[in-house]
């Protein structure tokens, strides 16, 4: 499947997202670091990160795309398998999370599409939840999941990053609660990939749909 058909896949599969927010507020900033978060209509934060890297597109992507390696380094995974694979930019992944006591812990699934636009060279991994786990006596389901990372070379051999995420997790588990680690859960998660990168995994990785990129 061609990059350009993969785009008009992606901007039909999430066409109509998260409707309803607030505006963007800076939550945290720390070493060019920045967090910011806006209220979505359901109550729950909205987050996103932002920073420059100097790792390259492969490997942001490459760790993202590498599935069973994922609960090394996202924030609250405990499992992680993928049961679907359309091609390279299009699958769908499993996840089993880590939720403190007393509430149970959650599972979903999600559907990953990822783009590259040649003229901006914006590359964009983007998911969604999608139904495919019922729930059971020691994971309840999430109610729903959205989010993306972005990745653009800068010029100066560095990667401008955009990291968001969005959850409702559904069950007792209410926007008061829950909001209280919005922004830690994907800040930590950011810092964990930076580090597994910079120890070297993922050097040098190829990925054949970004080649010459």
């Amino acid at each position: 499947m061609c990059i350009r058909m993969v785009c008009a896949l992606g901007i039909m599969f999430f066409s109509v997202v998260v409707a309803g927010e607030t505006e963007w507020k800076e939550e945290r900033n720390e070493d060019g670091m920045v967090a910011s978060c806006k209220y979505h209509k359901s109550g729950y934060k909205y987050c996103k990160i932002n920073l420059t890297t100097q790792h390259g597109v492969a490997p942001l992507l490459a760790i993202n795309m590498d599935a069973a390696f994922l609960p090394e380094w996202m924030e609250t995974f405990k499992s992680a398998k993928q049961v679907e694979k359309v091609s390279d930019t299009n699958y769908v992944n499993c996840i089993q999370y880590n939720i403190p006591y007393p509430f149970r812990d959650r599972e979903s699934c999600s559907r990953s599409i990822i783009t590259y636009d040649a003229e901006t060279q914006l590359t964009r991994l983007e998911f969604k939840s999608v139904p495919l786990f019922k729930d059971t006596l020691d994971h309840e389901n999430m109610e729903f999941i959205y989010g993306y990372w972005t990745f653009k070379p800068n010029g100066k051999g560095q990667t401008e990053l955009e990291y968001a995420t969005l959850v409702l997790p559904g069950g007792n588990l209410v926007a008061e609660l829950f909001n209280l680690e919005a922004v830690n859960v994907p800040w930590n998660t950011v810092k964990n990939m930076l580090r597994v990168l910079d120890a070297g995994k993922y050097k040098g990785k190829a990925i054949p749909f970004l080649a010459n990129k």
